[in-house]
């Protein structure tokens, strides 16, 4: 057990005590038994094997409020990634949602079994098998299946995304090998899974020729961007969200008025992670007769989701989840637009439990709504 090195490496061992992790830290205002000021202070006083066997250590959501807002730089969530993987030696495992389901089908997908994942792709829509833009469809088209019952159509976010692309005179290519990205096995601490999945995923993009690979939700695009470098080494291909593709092409576009209010959810990975906020901001603002009305807490202070990697998925998530509706429903707006189709799912989750309701879309299917 190496907590010497995760706290060296982590800069754990500058807290100074300001509590203003904590004081930022959403699951902390609803579930005072998580305190990250706590987890820090008795790693550093040597209480290393308490923590290790806490329950709590996966209530975090690595959500990232802490760290942006440490004054000392401390990386609290990536020390919670390392000491979740000691955890896991020491038989301390998070609770899965979903019954595992999620977590089920990534481990069917780290396998050399072979998939059929582009049934939802709409007649008249142009994509290639091979082809130097990619576009990553991920784990959506499973969720797609799973939480149809929800009232969510994620099959719509794919095919409205290849309708953006082809708008742009791009047709992406699709490949049946890609896999689960990873993020949520790096962020629970399965190391080894996460690996394996990012190894099977590299290969599957060079077979296809890709030289850009398209993400649509943030998630994967941040821990291929981010991740894939520091563990596999330098990328064969330039990893993109497609609101970034959107944004260079926007002179391109001919969109009709829409005449609604909306407001937009700043999730972490594409906000703190990833620092896209004026992106889909632009984007949104081109469309004409479209009023953005923004909720108090937004951009770098956006609250998160409520929950992340498909596990411990509380109360103390529900609350979370029904302030951030809360919020939106509070500006007035019509619809809530995410950058981030597992929001949504997540968003939908609470409202079937009698939080919030409003109408929820994805940017990419915004954008496809709006062309003429």
């Amino acid at each position: 057990m190496n907590v010497e090195q995760i706290v060296k490496d982590t800069k754990t061992q500058l807290c100074y005590d300001c509590t203003v992790c904590t004081g930022s830290c959403p699951v902390a205002r609803t579930r005072p038994q998580f305190s990250p000021r706590l987890t820090v202070r008795r790693t550093i006083l040597g209480k290393e094997k308490a923590v290790i066997a806490d329950p709590e250590l996966w209530s975090c959501l690595t959500c990232g409020t802490c760290s942006s807002r440490c004054p000392q730089e401390v990386d609290f969530i990536g020390f919670i990634r390392r000491m979740r993987t000691e955890a896991i030696k020491n038989a301390n495992e998070a609770i899965p949602s979903h019954d595992g389901l999620m977590q089920i089908m990534a481990e069917i997908q780290s396998s050399a079994i072979a998939q059929s994942k582009h049934f939802w792709v709409e007649e008249g829509l142009r994509t290639r098998k091979q082809g130097a833009d990619l576009l990553y469809a991920g784990c959506l088209p499973f969720y797609g299946i799973v939480f149809e019952e929800y009232g969510l159509d994620l099959l719509k976010i794919l095919n409205d995304a290849v309708k953006v692309l082809n708008m742009m005179g791009i047709e992406p290519a699709l490949s049946e090998e890609e896999r689960c990205c990873g993020h949520d096995q790096f962020w629970r601490g399965e190391f080894g899974k996460f690996k394996r999945l990012g190894e099977l995923n590299i290969e599957a993009f060079k077979k296809c020729g890709a030289e850009r690979v398209i993400f649509l939700c943030p998630e994967g695009y941040e821990i291929v961007k981010k991740e894939y470098p520091k563990h596999f080494g330098e990328l064969p291909f330039k990893p993109v969200h497609i609101t970034e593709v959107i944004e260079e092409n926007l002179d391109s576009f001919s969109f009709k008025e829409m005449e609604k209010k909306i407001t937009y959810h700043d999730s972490c990975r594409m906000g703190r992670f990833l620092g896209l906020y004026d992106t889909p901001r632009k984007i949104i603002s081109s469309i004409p007769k479209l009023e953005l009305v923004e909720m108090d807490r937004n951009r770098a202070n956006s609250v998160c989701c409520g929950t992340s990697g498909w596990i411990n998925c509380f109360n103390c998530s529900k609350q979370i989840q029904t302030e951030r509706l809360n919020q939106a429903r509070g500006t007035g707006a019509d619809l809530l637009v995410t950058s981030c189709p597992k929001c949504q799912i997540h968003f939908r989750c609470a409202m079937r439990g009698g939080s919030p309701e409003i109408e929820m879309m994805d940017i990419v299917s915004l954008v496809a709504s709006a062309l003429q």
